[in-house]
């Protein structure tokens, strides 16, 4: 199964009970926010270009003893980007707290136009192929992210 995306929301949130294109809500006390971004949301970039992207995200888990953060990379036709290995996950207790994951991507020369971040609040221990079957604890916060021209 597919992730799904609204072309147009910024900030979109899908949840177990639905989702809100307004931005993260709690659901069922779980909450997932972007804090900071490198390079910062709205950064052209070139196709070609091998990138580093740091993100720390605040996360509140009140449904789990815990669980897991999840960041994924995509173009705009929702392709997962990488530069190989999985993608990068740190696991999380219950509570509050702060997490920081980065991903190295190497943009295609071709066949590419945007990038969509994805930060996902998962059950402990599910990798990314299970995690569309992992009820109830899955927060997905997707934004819309970058825009990618060719290179010079």
């Amino acid at each position: 199964m597919r992730r799904s995306f609204i072309p147009g929301a910024s900030v979109m949130l899908l949840a177990s009970c639905g989702y809100g294109p307004t931005g993260p809500r709690p659901t069922g006390g779980d909450s997932l926010t972007l804090v900071t971004i490198s390079p910062p949301l709205g950064t052209t970039l070139q196709r070609g270009q091998t990138i580093t992207l740091t993100a720390t995200l605040s996360y509140s888990l009140a449904s789990a003893d815990s669980g897991a953060v999840q960041f994924g990379v995509e173009d705009q036709a929702l392709n997962q980007l990488s530069t190989g290995g999985t993608e990068p996950i740190a696991s999380v207790s219950k509570g509050s707290g702060q997490v920081t994951l980065s991903r190295l991507i190497a943009l295609p020369q071709t066949g590419i136009s945007s990038l969509t971040l994805s930060f996902d609040l998962l059950p402990p221990g599910p990798t990314n192929s299970q995690k569309e079957t992992t009820p109830p604890l899955s927060l997905f916060v997707f934004y819309d992210a970058y825009t990618v021209r060719p290179a010079d």
